[in-house]
């Protein structure tokens, strides 16, 4: 029988990083953790560390992961990096960082040709946040505000690259230094099914079976909404 994948983390409270937010791991994803909840549950040795995320999931307490924050390099410069886009917006609005989200959500320098080739508006996404954020509709940080901003987030469109284009190892790129990825396509990492942790390295992969294409209804829904259009 398959059992459940657990993280599992070594620590006190004199290793938590001293920042308002530290990280939480559920399910190959890294959440928001209050600090102060983080000290609690170690101090308890609540089993499993178990605490809330500020997204309303249950996650283990990852003190060696560090702050969650834009500067730490776990997370990378994009979405898809196992990071919660709820939370992020979650403490965005609370600590005025929207800049920083919006950064991450545009479209990578050596991205951005073959998602100009692929969708009608590589910047959808970002235009859709950044109309989110100009509506007077909620409060600045009012969760639902979050919420939207979080769901765009989510679905934003994700370039699916050749494995030889990803590592640089295709023909393209032997012969011109770089790689314009003329056989990407892409998809939506929130409508897909990606691969778990069973899959190991490969985790967060799209499968075969459910690849869905982008930009998807969540974000034609909401583009409506907000009168963004979708480009040529």
């Amino acid at each position: 029988m398959n059992r459940p994948h657990t993280t599992r983390f070594s620590a006190d409270v004199a290793t938590l990083p001293d920042a308002p937010y530290v990280i939480g791991a559920a399910n190959g994803a890294q959440h928001a953790v209050a600090r102060w909840e983080a000290e609690a549950a170690l101090t308890a040795g609540r089993p499993g560390w178990l605490v809330g995320t500020l997204c309303g999931r249950a996650a283990t307490v990852a003190p060696a992961w560090g702050t969650f924050d834009r500067t730490n390099p776990r997370f990378g410069s994009g979405y898809l990096t196992g990071r919660c886009p709820y939370c992020g917006w979650l403490v965005a609005l609370e600590q005025n960082t929207e800049h920083a989200e919006i950064a991450a959500l545009a479209p990578a320098a050596d991205e951005l040709p073959a998602l100009t080739r692929l969708l009608p508006d590589p910047y959808l996404a970002v235009r859709i946040c950044e109309a989110i954020l100009a509506s007077d509709h909620w409060d600045h940080d009012h969760p639902h505000r979050a919420q939207l901003l979080g769901h765009t987030a989510a679905h934003a469109p994700s370039l699916l690259l050749p494995e030889q284009c990803a590592e640089g190892a295709c023909d393209e790129a032997a012969e011109h230094g770089t790689c314009s990825y003329p056989d990407a396509d892409v998809g939506c990492p929130a409508c897909s099914v990606r691969a778990g942790a069973w899959a190991g390295e490969w985790e967060g992969q799209f499968t075969t079976e459910c690849t869905a294409t982008s930009p998807c209804d969540v974000l034609r829904t909401l583009a409506r909404h907000y009168d963004v259009q979708l480009g040529t």
